[in-house]
């Protein structure tokens, strides 16, 4: 499909194409299927399926939380990247992306972070031009974040969760093809704006604006476990750890969300939503989130 689309849409809306409807009703169906322990798999097929509808050459999900406390004269008004997922997965992009998280905690992010963080709280879809001056395409942020890794087009996609997250949604395409267009944004908006649900049980799935402490890598493999309804002997094989270990997580992981059993944890997952804040309803979330 994409070789018979260098010059024009994949599907264009504004010229009575709506066969890529079905694409997408098919794919909220699969989004719904997805067990809530695969989020990481989900995420990468919607990041799959959105590439495939507007020809896109790789894709990225960035989850942001906002900081309770912003530093001090903070550009980024503290926003912070927490969950950088790529589609497909490349190795140099993933080394840029983590380059850029670095400069952002150090308080130098690139224009376009500081762009994303000032709009933060409203659904939008953004092409660079619209995020930059014009001067910033011949700065370093633009080369070695962009055309170094072979993006000459970019479709921005911010959607907010709650107060304290909101999802990031990159989509690329190389020089070999023409810039994003209407046709484009009409279909992403169609997609993606009545997957709250999704983005909520993600951000659930990842501690990302729920709890005060985001989760280790030890922790979501753990939680993963925990929402298969395995026991902790069971966690234990599967992450290659003592039972001690896994025990010791999943302690910590109630705490986080300020729960005090599986069948609370469970209850998150099965209301698919949290408070305005992003935070469980617990006055001491944060203090013994950081317990342990």
């Amino acid at each position: 499909m994409l070789q018979d689309s260098l010059t024009h849409p994949i599907h264009d809306p504004s010229q009575g194409d709506d066969t890529w409807k079905e694409r997408v009703f098919t794919l909220w169906d699969e989004l719904a299927d997805f067990e809530a322990s695969r989020g990481h798999i989900a995420r990468n097929h919607l990041l799959q399926v959105l590439s495939d509808l507007v020809g896109a050459t790789n894709a990225e999900w960035i989850g942001f939380m906002k900081l309770d406390e912003a530093p001090e004269g903070d550009p980024m008004l503290g926003w912070r990247p927490r969950l950088v997922q790529n589609c497909p997965d490349d190795p140099v992009a993933s080394d840029r992306i983590r380059q850029a998280i670095r400069e952002m905690e150090r308080g130098e992010p690139d224009q376009t972070a500081i762009t994303a963080a000032q709009r933060a709280g409203q659904f939008r879809i953004e092409s660079l031009d619209e995020m930059v001056e014009a001067t910033w395409f011949e700065s370093r942020g633009f080369r070695e974040y962009y055309t170094d890794i072979g993006r000459a087009s970019s479709l921005w996609i911010s959607i907010p969760v709650c107060d304290r997250a909101e999802v990031h949604l990159g989509l690329h395409r190389g020089p070999e093809r023409p810039a994003f267009g209407e046709a484009e944004r009409s279909i992403l908006r169609f997609c993606l704006r009545g997957l709250r649900w999704f983005y909520r049980q993600q951000m659930l799935n990842e501690g990302i604006g729920v709890v005060q402490s985001p989760l280790t890598e030890a922790e979501r493999m753990v939680l993963r476990g925990l929402l298969d309804g395995l026991s902790e002997k069971a966690i234990a094989e599967v992450v290659n750890q003592s039972r001690h270990t896994t025990h010791g997580h999943v302690k910590r992981i109630f705490r986080k969300y300020c729960v005090r059993s599986r069948s609370e944890l469970m209850a998150l997952w099965l209301r698919g939503s949290f408070g305005p804040s992003g935070k469980t309803d617990c006055p001491e979330a944060a203090a013994r989130a950081g317990e342990g």
